[in-house]
């Protein structure tokens, strides 16, 4: 009797496991289209099997953990260029402040200072 509720235990636990897949490529399949979205994969781990009158029976597999799929290069490099392009922004805002009080322009502060 042991033996049909492992084998039953065993098909239990390969459907759950199934099901949370196909849960995961529908998810990734409903957001093909939304930016930034990363593909996810399931990363299965076996079960230990048992050991019954020196025969091994496996117990199947559980889904051990969701990873991302990404590439890291281009990752690492979006995260250097943002932090570059902020690093620009805050030295051009001081920047175009200054230019708009002593602008290139006639009508400017330069101007009137030379008129004056």
């Amino acid at each position: 009797m042991s033996g049909l509720m492992s084998a039953l235990n065993a098909g239990k636990t390969s459907l759950r496991t199934s099901q949370k897949a196909v849960e995961i490529a529908g998810n990734n399949i409903a957001n093909v289209n939304t930016p930034g979205y990363s593909r996810q994969k399931a990363v299965f781990q076996p079960v230990p099997s048992l050991e019954l009158r020196g025969f091994f029976i496996g117990q199947g597999v559980n889904i051990n953990n969701i990873a991302r799929e990404h590439d890291v290069f281009l990752t690492r490099q979006i995260h250097d260029k943002s932090g570059q392009l902020g690093e620009e922004s805050s030295r051009a805002a001081p920047m175009a402040e200054l230019e708009r009080i002593f602008s290139v322009a006639e009508n400017n502060l330069s101007t009137e200072i030379d008129r004056f």
